[in-house]
């Protein structure tokens, strides 16, 4: 499921937005200004930013600037702003594309869409770490040829890891990402279903890392 930051000081276009992903299935984050959309940034693992410009303590330039620093995360700027010069600016600043409001939202999500497919042509359906394959598209799972029958959410759990292969994954992010964003319990409820996928799969699930304290990650040599 793909994770989207909003960030815009207009609490209403960010209800209006977030309600309209959320119906189509793509989890939401929100922030009110460009401060807390880096502080927000470095919680979650975000497939994209929709971003205005004008707002108070950080506007949408200075964030789209440092957020270039370090990430090459899609951003949109969404904006009252219809200059020419404003949007070319923003392009200059690393944007990939600029929507000026008002929009409609059918658009905005079509841009998305297009967005992702030029990033991730490949749409991976086979991945691979170690000893274990998965065929997403068919929703299967093999450890040493062998295969392995997991459980819906197990079998989500370990798609993310692998496609996020080297990277620290928090129990916080791997519960937005596979439980959702309106998930309430525990966040220890990762530990138990990784416990049962290294349970299933056996050997091969040594290459899924355990960091005390964080969370986990895998490797193709642990």
């Amino acid at each position: 499921m793909k994770m989207v930051l909003i960030v815009d000081d207009d609490l209403r276009i960010r209800m209006m937005i977030g309600s309209y992903l959320q119906a189509h299935q793509i989890d939401v984050v929100e922030a009110s200004n460009g401060e807390e959309a880096l502080e927000k940034m470095k919680r979650h693992n975000v497939d994209l930013v929709l971003l205005d410009v004008m707002m108070p303590k950080m506007d949408g330039w200075d964030t789209c600037y440092e957020l270039r620093q370090t990430q090459n995360v899609p951003i949109i700027f969404l904006t009252a702003l219809t200059g020419e010069e404003d949007e070319v600016y923003g392009y200059d600043l690393g944007a990939d594309d600029y929507v000026t409001k008002p929009f409609r939202l059918k658009v905005l999500m079509r841009k998305m869409e297009s967005i992702w497919r030029r990033t991730n042509p490949e749409n991976k359906t086979l991945l691979k770490c170690g000893a274990i394959e998965i065929d997403v598209r068919a929703r299967s799972v093999k450890a040493d040829g062998i295969p392995v029958k997991l459980r819906p959410r197990e079998f989500a759990l370990l798609v993310y890891l692998i496609e996020n292969k080297g990277r620290l994954l928090t129990r916080e992010q791997i519960v937005y990402r596979v439980w959702g964003s309106r998930y309430e319990g525990e966040y220890r409820t990762v530990d138990t279903h990784v416990k049962r996928i290294r349970e299933k799969i056996g050997q091969p699930a040594h290459c899924i890392q355990t960091v005390w304290g964080e969370g986990y990650k895998i490797e193709d040599h642990p």
